[in-house]
């Protein structure tokens, strides 16, 4: 039986990574651009937000985006695909944990303390895997429960 902290934190990663099979999101799936080609961070942060919205998890068309997104310096952009890796969803030519930056965490407690939800979700999956850091259960657990 897994602890507690464990569960909490897998149902966070559930709404994180979870593979799109819904009949419904494939018009939705279909809608959004593979890449953020022609968009400057701003807009390609906010195509990654909209994109996990409303896909309500991981789909294939999503890696090019988090990878661009990630590239241009989006920390869930970043943990996104750190994650999407880490449970061999994708492939990439780095290990999962090297893709998350400190500074990347850093800006998520930030963001995660002006109780932006998102960011506390994608904190407790870079926690829980050690992203940008070593792993801290104790920590994944609180913010996904937050």
């Amino acid at each position: 039986m897994m602890p507690m902290a464990h569960n909490n934190v897998l149902r966070a990663l559930g709404f994180l990574l979870m593979m799109s099979s819904i009949s419904w999101a494939g018009a939705v799936r279909d809608s959004f651009p593979d890449n953020c080609d022609g968009l400057d961070s701003v807009a390609c942060s906010e195509l990654v937000r909209e994109m996990r919205k409303k896909l309500q998890g991981n789909t294939p068309k999503s890696f090019g985006v988090y990878r661009d997104a990630c590239k241009q310096g989006d920390s869930i952009g970043c943990v996104s695909l750190a994650g999407a890796v880490a449970v061999k969803e994708t492939t990439d030519a780095r290990k999962a944990e090297h893709i998350v930056s400190a500074e990347q965490i850093k800006n998520l407690n930030e963001s995660c303390f002006k109780n932006d939800t998102e960011s506390c979700l994608a904190l407790a999956v870079a926690y829980y895997y050690g992203f940008g850091g070593r792993k801290e259960f104790e920590k994944s657990n609180e913010l996904a429960t937050k």
